[in-house]
């Protein structure tokens, strides 16, 4: 699974079911692309560069989160 989570508020903006692919980056930029004024912060993954505006984008760990640290516990 790989979330789009709002670094603000920590609420998930949209998520995919997929593998590390570049189609799942398409699918969750295009719930996202509406989103004009905000950045996305990501790890240095190839599929990231290949479909995210670069102006939109910075790379790097300092601002991302992983999927188990967003999940909630039981």
């Amino acid at each position: 699974m790989t979330k789009a989570l709002d670094r603000n508020t920590g609420r998930t903006m949209a998520w995919v079911v997929a593998g590390g692919s570049a189609a799942a980056v398409r699918r969750l930029y295009s719930k996202l692309e509406q989103l004009s004024e905000c950045l996305f912060y990501t790890d240095d993954w190839d599929a990231w560069a290949n479909v995210l505006p670069a102006e939109r984008y910075v790379i790097g760990k300092k601002h991302t989160t992983s999927t188990e640290q967003d999940n909630p516990r039981r």
